[in-house]
């Protein structure tokens, strides 16, 4: 059997290397979104358990001003403070902020108004390192007690 190598040419090194080069081009491409993607996943996630945190926080708070209102004041006298896994109250201005699942600093502002028909209001901030660590992320919830 003979074979005819005339009119056949394989491909020129120059155009296997072009090839190569789109190739690593999409591929870095695509690597690029994906990472970028798994970041914006990773930190809606953390948003999203922050502010369940602070909704438990709240939840608690509601429960002990909705006991007795007048003694708000007194529970709460703390510029900032927490609530503990317990339901304790925990003053964090000497010992820093809690720290919830080991990564959210949570700490809740209580700002007591004065006169008729103020509120008192109790702003919960948790705050964490950004997953692409450009900073801290912050997530704030506002709850105000009517006397």
């Amino acid at each position: 059997m003979y074979l005819n190598l005339r009119g056949q040419r394989g491909d020129s090194i120059v155009e296997v290397i072009i090839v190569l080069a789109v190739l690593s081009l999409a591929l870095s491409i695509a690597y690029a979104t994906s990472n970028q993607s798994l970041l914006a996943t990773r930190q809606a996630q953390e948003n999203s358990q922050a502010t369940e945190i602070l909704r438990s926080q709240l939840e608690t708070l509601r429960s002990y001003t909705a006991v007795d209102s007048t003694s708000a004041n007194y529970i709460f006298r703390a510029t900032k403070f927490c609530i503990d896994s317990g339901g304790a109250v925990k003053d964090i201005i000497p010992a820093g902020p809690c720290t919830q699942r080991n990564l959210y600093d949570i700490a809740i502002q209580y700002v007591a108004s004065s006169g008729t028909g103020s509120l008192n209001t109790f702003t919960a901030t948790a705050t964490w390192a950004d997953a692409q660590g450009h900073g801290d992320d912050v997530v704030t919830l506002v709850y105000r007690l009517r006397p």
